[in-house]
C-alpha cells in the first residue's frame, strides 16, 4: 500500500502562514519552535522565519546566507533575536547531524554573542551546546555554556565530558588512537569528567578500557562483589541477537556488591548463529538461567515469561547492551526496605553511545532508568504481567503501579549506564519534540485506562489470545504469537485533533449504517495552527469511545485503506509535513466549520492541497449539521450536509 508524501512549497501568502506570524505573546517564540518540531512542517518554519527577519525566500535563502558565513542583521534585533533562537533551535532538531547542524551552529552563536541572556530559554540553550559538541566544535560548546542561561547540571557535565573524550575529536581533528600512549594523560582526565555524576553520588569512579570492542564495553568500576548479603533478588535480561554487549552487561551483574542474585537470561529466539554467545555469557557464574523462548514475541513477553519463573522476593530488569554499577541492586534493595509501603523501586541511569559520549540532542544524559525497575512479589501478584506488546509496556506499567497501588520508590542516583544506539527501536520514535504517533495515542489509551479502570480489571491476562484491557497500537502487536492478524479495510474513517473539542461519533448523526461487526476508525492528527508549546492529552469523551470500542483507533502509520474518510476538524489537515501518512482514503470529505468566537479562520486552500498530498485528491466539503448548513447558506456558500454525502445517519452508540 503506496503512501502519500507531501511536496515542500512555501509561500507568505498563504492565510495560514499568516496567521501564524501575528499570533504573537511573549511566550510566540518558543510556541512557534515547539510547533515546527513537532509538526515537522515548511509552513511552520518558513513563518518562523518571516518572525526572525529571515526576509523573502523563506527558509532557502536563510540556509543560503548561513552557507557563506552571513547572517543579517535584521535576525539579530530585540525583536527578531529571540524567533532567530528559535529558529536555529529547529534547524537543529529537525534534522540532527546533517548540513543543516552547522547552519544552525552560525545562528545559535551569532545570537549568543549579541544576547547572551534576554532572548534564551533553556531547551534553546540546551540544544545550542549540544549541537555545537555534535558539530565537533568543541571550544564553542565551552563558550556557550558559559554564556547561556538557564542549563541543567546534568547537560554541564554531559558536555565537559564530551569535549575531555579524546576518542571523539574535534572538528577537522581525528580522534585519538585508544592504543596510543600519547592519549594517556587526556584518557585520564576524560574518565574523571565521564565519572563527575557517580562522585558526586557519592559511588566509585568509572574506568574505562580502551582494549574493548567498544569505550561502552570497557566499562567498569571497583566493586566488593557479593559483600553485601540479603534477600533473594531476580533479575531478568531480555535479548535477541546480541551482540558482545551482552557479555559486558552479564559481567556488570557480577560485579554487584549484592551477591544474592538469580539472573534469568533470556533469548527471545535468536537465530541459531547466537546460540554460542548465548552459552558464553550462562557459563559465566551459576546464578545465570537461561531461557529460549521457542517464538519470537519481543522483549515484554520475554519479561513476562522469566516473571513466571523468578523465585526472588524483589524483580528487576536490565537490558541486554545496559551496564550497572556495582551498588545498583544494593542501593535499590535498601531503598525498598526503608520503604517497605512502596510497590516498587526505580534509579536513574546515564545515557551513552557505544563511544561513551553523552550528548544525545535536546535530551539530558541522566533520565530515570526505565529498565532497572524493582518490584516487589506482592506487587507482581496484585498487577500481573506487562501487557503483550512490543513497544512501550514498562511506561505503562509505571504507571499502572502507580495508578493502583500509589508511587514508586525513587533512588535519585546514576546506577547504570544505558546504551544509546541509532537504530534502536526507542531512539527511533523520539526527537526533539516529536514522538511517533503510535507512542502518543498509546500514552493517551492507557492513562485513560488507569483512571477509570474496575478495580477487578486488574492484574492483565497476558497469555496468547487474551483480551487486552486497553487498545495498544497495531505496531505495537507486530507478528506478536496468538495474535491476529489486524484489519486493513474500513467504510468509514474519522480524522481530528482528539486533544481538541470536536463533533465525534456518538454526539452526532454523523456515521452511516455500518455492518454489525464494523467500527468506524478514527485518526488522531494535530491541529498545528495553533501553534501549542506542547502536546495535549486527548478529550475524556474521546478515549472513553476508544476505550469501550466503539470506535477503532489506528495511527497516520498504520497501512490501512478507508472508503471514506471524514475530516471533522479541518486545521488537522491544514499543516504540511515531511512525513506524510501510510493510510490512504478514498472518498475525503471536510467538514466546514463556522469561525469561532475568537475569530479563528481555517486556511481551507491549504487544506484542499494538503488532501491531494496525501491521498491524490481534492476534498469534498460539507457542512456538519442543519445550523452550520445554514450559516454558510447566510454568507452564500451552498453546502451539503454531512449526511446527504455519507448515507444514512445513525449515531454510534454512546459507551
Amino acid at each position: 500500500m503506496k503512501a502519500h508524501h507531501v511536496q515542500h512549497s512555501s509561500s507568505m501568502s498563504s492565510l495560514v502562514q499568516l496567521r501564524l506570524v501575528s499570533d504573537g505573546g511573549p511566550d510566540h517564540p518558543h510556541r512557534l519552535a515547539s510547533a515546527a518540531l513537532r509538526s515537522r512542517s515548511p509552513q511552520v518554519l518558513d513563518a518562523l522565519v518571516e518572525c526572525a527577519g529571515g526576509g523573502p525566500g523563506g527558509i532557502e535563502r536563510v540556509r543560503g546566507l548561513l552557507r557563506e558565513g552571513t547572517v543579517p542583521h535584521s535576525m539579530l534585533t530585540s525583536q527578531t533575536g529571540p524567533y532567530s533562537v528559535a529558529l536555529a533551535t529547529v534547524l537543529a532538531g529537525l534534522h540532527p547531524g546533517t548540513a543543516d547542524a552547522p547552519l544552525a551552529l552560525a545562528l545559535a552563536t551569532a545570537a549568543a554573542d549579541v544576547s547572551p541572556r534576554q532572548w534564551w530559554w533553556r531547551r534553546a540553550s540546551i540544544v545550542a551546546i549540544q549541537n555545537a559538541v555534535l558539530c565537533g566544535a568543541h571550544d564553542t560548546a565551552l563558550r556557550l555554556l558559559e554564556q547561556l542561561p538557564a542549563l541543567t547540571r546534568a547537560v554541564k557535565f554531559g558536555t565537559l565530558a564530551d569535549v575531555a573524550n579524546p576518542y571523539l575529536g574535534t572538528r577537522g581533528e581525528q580522534p585519538s588512537d585508544p592504543t596510543n600512549a600519547d592519549t594517556d594523560s587526556a584518557h585520564v582526565a576524560w574518565e574523571e569528567a565521564l565519572s563527575f555524576p557517580f562522585v558526586r553520588a557519592e559511588l566509585s569512579p568509572l574506568r574505562v578500557d580502551r582494549a574493548a570492542a567498544t569505550l561502552f564495553d570497557g566499562l567498569a568500576a571497583a566493586s566488593e562483589p557479593g559483600s553485601v548479603d540479603g534477600p533473594l533478588v531476580t533479575v531478568v535480561m531480555p535479548t535477541y541477537a546480541p551482540d558482545e554487549g551482552l557479555l559486558t552487561s552479564v559481567r556488570s551483574l557480577l560485579a554487584q556488591s549484592y551477591g544474592n542474585l538469580e539472573i534469568l537470561l533470556v533469548d527471545d529466539c535468536s537465530p541459531p548463529g547466537f546460540i554460542e554467545r548465548y552459552e558464553q555469557a550462562a557459563a559465566l557464574d551459576p546464578r545465570i538461567t537461561l531461557l529460549r523462548m521457542p517464538v519470537n514475541g519481543g522483549s515484554y513477553l520475554g519479561r513476562n515469561a522469566a516473571m513466571a519463573r523468578a523465585t526472588g522476593r524483589f524483580i528487576t530488569f536490565q537490558d541486554g547492551d545496559d551496564w550497572s554499577h556495582p551498588e545498583r541492586i544494593t542501593q535499590q534493595v535498601r531503598m525498598l526496605q526503608e520503604h517497605p509501603e512502596a510497590p516498587a523501586s526505580l534509579s536513574s541511569a546515564i545515557r551513552a553511545t557505544d563511544d561513551l559520549a553523552y550528548t544525545w540532542l535536546g535530551f539530558s544524559p541522566q533520565r530515570d532508568n526505565a529498565s532497572s525497575l524493582m518490584i516487589t512479589r506482592p506487587t507482581l501478584e496484585r498487577l500481573g504481567p506487562f501487557q503483550r506488546v512490543r513497544k512501550g509496556a514498562d511506561s505503562e506499567y509505571h504507571k499502572r503501579i502507580e495508578a493502583v497501588l500509589g508511587p514508586l520508590a525513587y533512588v535519585r542516583l546514576p546506577l547504570a549506564v544505558t546504551r544509546l544506539r541509532a537504530g534502536s527501536l526507542s531512539r527511533a520514535d523520539f526527537t526533539l519534540d516529536w514522538h511517533t504517533p503510535d507512542r502518543v495515542n498509546y500514552r493517551n489509551v492507557f492513562g485513560h485506562w488507569h483512571r477509570t479502570r474496575a478495580p477487578q480489571e486488574v492484574p492483565l491476562d497476558a497469555r496468547d489470545g487474551a483480551v487486552q484491557p486497553f487498545p495498544p497500537p497495531r505496531s505495537f502487536l507486530r507478528a506478536l504469537p496468538g495474535e491476529p492478524a489486524p484489519r486493513m479495510h474500513f467504510t468509514l474513517g474519522y480524522l481530528l485533533d482528539a486533544s481538541l473539542p470536536s463533533p465525534l461519533p456518538g454526539q452526532h448523526a454523523i456515521a452511516p449504517a455500518l455492518p454489525a461487526d464494523e467500527t468506524p476508525a478514527v485518526i488522531h492528527r494535530e491541529d498545528f495552527g495553533l501553534a501549542r508549546q506542547s502536546w495535549e492529552p486527548f478529550t475524556e469523551e474521546f478515549l472513553e469511545l476508544v476505550q469501550s470500542g466503539a470506535v477503532d483507533l489506528i495511527s497516520a502509520t498504520d497501512q490501512v485503506h478507508l472508503d471514506t474518510l471524514v475530516v471533522l476538524r479541518p486545521g488537522a489537515v491544514e499543516m504540511r509535513d515531511d512525513k506524510g501518512v501510510a493510510f490512504t482514503a478514498g472518498q475525503v470529505i471536510v467538514t466546514v466549520p463556522v469561525p469561532d468566537r475568537h475569530g479563528r479562520f481555517v486556511d481551507l486552500t491549504e487544506v484542499s492541497d494538503t488532501c491531494v498530498d496525501l491521498f491524490g485528491h481534492r476534498p469534498r466539503w460539507a457542512a456538519l449539521d442543519s445550523q452550520s448548513q445554514q450559516a454558510w447558506a447566510d454568507d452564500g456558500w451552498e453546502l451539503p450536509r454531512l449526511e446527504e454525502l455519507i448515507g444514512t445517519p445513525v449515531p454510534v452508540a454512546a459507551p
